[in-house]
């Protein structure tokens, strides 16, 4: 949230109305408190919607938090999948704030993958429509646990440093998603520029069986945002997915997708709203493994890839 200093607060009301020194008074021990004073604790203020700060909740606060994705259009026919996310986060310190959430999507698909089959999102892999049926599904997908540790804060260091670790737990799939955080601030914390990488490797079971290793994602996430009013901020956001047929990261790729956009966010005392536009650049190349007939127009559209993906987070802190 915005940098707030109860001290400062104080003399100005014991102040502002005294005499010439009086208010010389007043000049310098602003200027001393706002180079001196160490900021307070910040609340896990999303600025970005896909990319994370290295904020995390004050010690005993917690939030909760609502997520709704839409990814829509692929290279032909018709695709739609709405993902849903319900989070609830707790402060354990002023680093360190674990989270629970639920994930449960929609989807509609018809006729939309590679030479016109019909192909569900990635979330609804389980099932095998027939090709050239119209597909719809509704399902709870995932149990998750996430846990974010700021390492250094970008109100007190150079830089803001943080790991984050997430696990998913869903019907035949488990991941586990982990990432570097990186944060920089500007121009007294107006101006924010962020940085993930991430490590995802995960087990899934397409067809019955045991579960599988399906992929590892190797992502990279940046984002840049400029509070241009008070409680409001503007942003942009380039996100590189690259996924990879095995447990390492330096051979067997399948994809490789730019997507890049505008974010705009508001931030009141108790309440927070995002909202990010994507849309996939025609950037995306062939590799080893890639699926054949996935890269159309420069474009990776295999079962987690589309042209456009539209996010909103709003959440309540208490």
């Amino acid at each position: 949230m915005l940098r707030t200093n109860y001290a400062v607060y104080f003399l100005i009301t014991r102040l502002s109305g005294g005499s010439n020194w009086k208010r010389g008074c007043l000049c310098a021990a602003l200027l001393l408190l706002m180079l001196f004073t160490p900021p307070l604790a910040r609340a896990d203020e999303p600025l970005f919607g896909f990319t994370y700060t290295t904020d995390t909740l004050p010690k005993g606060k917690y939030e909760v938090e609502q997520w709704s994705t839409t990814r829509f259009t692929k290279s032909q026919g018709n695709f739609w999948l709405q993902e849903n996310r319900t989070e609830f986060s707790y402060g354990l310190s002023n680093r360190f704030q674990l989270s629970l959430y639920q994930d449960y999507d929609s989807t509609a698909a018809y006729h939309n993958g590679p030479f016109g089959a019909t192909t569900p999102g990635e979330p609804f892999s389980f099932d095998s429509p027939d090709p050239n049926a119209h597909y719809r599904g509704t399902a709870y997908i995932s149990t998750d646990v996430e846990a974010i540790y700021r390492i250094l804060s970008p109100y007190e260091h150079f830089m803001g440093i943080g790991v984050y670790s997430e696990e998913r737990a869903g019907r035949d799939f488990f991941e586990t998603e982990n990432r570097l955080l990186f944060q920089k601030n500007f121009r007294q914390d107006r101006v924010v520029l962020a940085a993930n990488f991430t490590y995802a490797p995960e087990l899934r079971n397409d067809r019955p069986g045991p579960l599988t290793l399906n992929e590892t994602d190797m992502n990279a996430d940046y984002g840049a945002s400029y509070r241009f009013i008070p409680n409001w901020s503007a942003g942009f956001e380039l996100v590189n997915e690259r996924e990879f047929d095995s447990w390492t990261f330096w051979n067997k790729e399948i994809n490789d997708a730019y997507f890049t956009g505008p974010s705009l966010h508001y931030a009141g005392k108790h309440f927070f709203a995002t909202g990010t536009y994507l849309e996939q650049m025609p950037w995306a190349t062939t590799h080893e493994s890639t699926n054949p007939g996935t890269i159309v127009g420069g474009r990776d559209y295999d079962n987690d890839f589309e042209k456009y993906r539209v996010r909103l987070k709003v959440g309540w802190y208490f």
